[in-house]
């Protein structure tokens, strides 16, 4: 998918919480566009404006996983982990890969559920970690948008 779709179905993991987000303009994608490519490459970085929070990403495929991190007592410890899939070849094994957790230690409520149609974002707050701000989960989802519509795979 190279910036056909106007939807993206969203959910959380901890809640079953389910939006359908709509296509932001690009103006407010560009700016993220070069926090995922070097994400996605190994680096670090610093989400613009939120100096608390890093991410990471690992892209295969049409499916990308971005990691949110803050550090504490020096140590990078994991808010959130976002899954975003543009096809379902890779969309059923990472929807797998999110739920793939101890329900003891992260109950999820989505456990059983299918797999949103694609393209689709799941994100899951990571035990023990404090919940983001709403303005960090929005850009979480601005991150998801800018996988969606990239242009390569």
């Amino acid at each position: 998918m190279t910036g056909t779709s106007t939807y993206l179905e969203c959910r959380d993991l901890d809640d079953g919480d389910r939006t359908r987000s709509t296509q932001p303009p690009d103006a407010q994608l560009a700016p993220l566009r070069p926090v995922l490519e070097r994400a996605i490459t190994g680096d670090v970085v610093t989400l613009p404006g939120q100096r608390a929070f890093r991410v990471t990403a690992q892209a295969r495929g049409r499916c990308c996983v971005v990691v949110l991190w803050e550090e504490h007592a020096g140590e990078r410890v994991a808010v959130v982990t976002v899954g975003i899939a543009r096809h379902s070849r890779c969309g059923s094994l990472l929807w797998a890969r999110l739920h793939a957790v101890d329900p003891q230690v992260l109950p999820l409520a989505t456990a059983g559920e299918p797999v949103p149609p694609e393209p689709w974002c799941a994100t899951r707050v990571e035990p023990g970690a404090r919940h983001p701000p709403p303005e960090t989960m929005h850009t979480l989802q601005q991150l998801a948008w800018v996988w969606v519509t990239r242009r390569s795979d």
